[in-house]
């Protein structure tokens, strides 16, 4: 946290947000976001949010490698200076953050759990259990 301070002080483009009670709102005033490939990025996802994903563990280091192969999201080592990067090649690129905005709101559709109903059901009638 106090590396991405430092690079943050003093720029008038970054703002630190640690928690919100209102995602969506908070969400629709950035073009990136800097976080975990947990549940929250399915959140940013939903919101049509580009972000740079930092794995807290082991465990998220295949969560933020997966969506950056969806294009929705890049991932990034936890270390500053590549988080300060990564966030310098997106923002000036524009086209692109437009490409990782649709691809996640293409991402999210609101239609998974009857996907997943549907491969339970297929699961079922095969006989697996």
């Amino acid at each position: 946290r106090a590396g991405i301070r430092s690079i943050a002080e003093g720029n008038a483009q970054v703002e630190i947000v640690e928690s919100s009670s209102d995602l969506a709102s908070l969400y629709a005033n950035f073009d990136l976001a800097i976080g975990a490939p947990g549940v929250s990025q399915f959140e940013r996802a939903c919101c049509g949010l580009p972000a740079i994903l930092v794995a807290q563990n082991d465990k998220q280091k295949p969560l933020a490698a997966a969506w950056g192969e969806t294009g929705a999201a890049v991932a990034a080592p936890a270390e500053p200076a590549d988080i300060a990067s990564a966030v310098d090649g997106l923002m000036t690129d524009r086209d692109r953050l437009t490409a990782m905005r649709e691809k996640s709101f293409a991402a999210v559709d609101g239609k998974g759990a009857g996907r997943l109903a549907g491969a339970l059901m297929q699961l079922v009638q095969d006989g697996v259990s």
